[in-house]
């Protein structure tokens, strides 16, 4: 029983620990899914929001082209008039044309650190667009994804096989066990139909030692020196019954010489009575064809004797 209990532990232990292994790799597996889906989300994001600065930052650029055209067109507007004015009169458009190259010359400036920052924008747009293609269409991404499932798919399928086989040592276990039970019932009944003597120094050794191991280990000495015993007294019984059985066939064999001795008797008796010589020539010649046991005519007195004795029935 210890043993049984000993090795239903250790199996336990081990569909447990290997049930436990499977649970990790699962979660390990449904992480590193959500890490993916996370990184992706977060660069579709960051796809968006770049997408939209961009935008925002063409309107500025129309607005300022829109602008600086203006500019250009009142620049240009303002050259022609001025070569057609007067020279004296043409002082006051003069004056406005110089204020306002300072300011077409920051609109320039301003416009080509928009456009140098525009282009910076499309390329960091460019690069984002390829990251976001190659999160959402690459095939590496959808192979790793497959392989995820599928080894998602063959952990529950393994699950599922170690629990089916952890039924089955169950259910071979609970055989196991029932079948020691009751061997160790029909044991007990044997020990208690067959009272037991324990003398005295048995009785103290076992009262100062271990209650329980040392008496199970003295009664199962017992019982083994019990089953000999038994074992031994079979075979002597069995011995005597096959010499009982010899005798009963001995004893048929002599009965059966013995009626054939007193059928014997009797014909001769029966010729001895006649007292004719032809009759007792007959009878030699009769006595003659017989197989007789003794050469001479046996004696009455001797056949007479001959008497059946019963064998004696044996107490085994």
């Amino acid at each position: 029983m210890d043993e049984t209990e000993a090795v239903k532990a250790l199996l336990t232990a081990q569909t447990m620990e290997a049930l436990e292994q499977s649970h990790a790799a699962k979660e390990h597996l449904l992480h590193q899914l959500a890490n993916a889906r996370t990184d992706l989300k977060k660069a579709q994001d960051m796809c968006r929001w770049q997408v939209a600065q961009l935008d925002e930052k063409e309107q500025v650029i129309v607005g300022l082209t829109q602008k600086l055209e203006s500019m250009q067109r009142s620049t240009v507007c303002g050259d022609q008039v001025a070569k057609a004015m007067p020279k004296g009169g043409g002082d006051g458009a003069g004056s406005r044309n110089v204020n306002q190259d300072p300011a077409m010359r920051q609109s320039n400036l301003k416009i080509s650190y928009l456009e140098a920052e525009n282009q910076a924008h499309r390329s960091q747009i460019k690069e984002l667009k390829v990251k976001l293609q190659g999160y959402t269409s690459s095939a590496h991404a959808a192979a790793k994804l497959a392989t995820a499932e599928a080894t998602l798919m063959k952990t529950r399928g393994e699950l599922a096989e170690k629990g089916s086989r952890l039924q089955a040592l169950q259910a071979e276990y609970d055989k196991i066990f029932t079948a020691l039970q009751r061997e160790s019932d029909k044991k007990r009944e044997h020990a208690a139909a067959v009272p037991e003597t324990v003398s005295d120094h048995d009785a103290n050794r076992i009262a100062n030692e271990n209650q329980y191991v040392d008496t199970g280990r003295f009664y199962r000495s017992k019982l083994d020196h019990q089953a000999a015993e038994i074992l031994a007294l079979r075979k002597q019984i069995k011995k005597m019954l096959t010499q009982q059985h010899q005798t009963y066939f001995d004893h048929s064999l002599h009965k059966k010489e013995h009626m054939r001795l007193l059928t014997r008797y009797a014909e001769l008796k029966r010729l001895g009575d006649m007292g004719s010589g032809a009759t007792t020539n007959q009878q030699l010649h009769h006595a003659s064809s017989v197989p007789a046991l003794h050469t001479q005519r046996p004696d009455v007195d001797n056949i007479k004797q001959l008497q059946y004795i019963p064998p004696q029935r044996s107490p085994w």
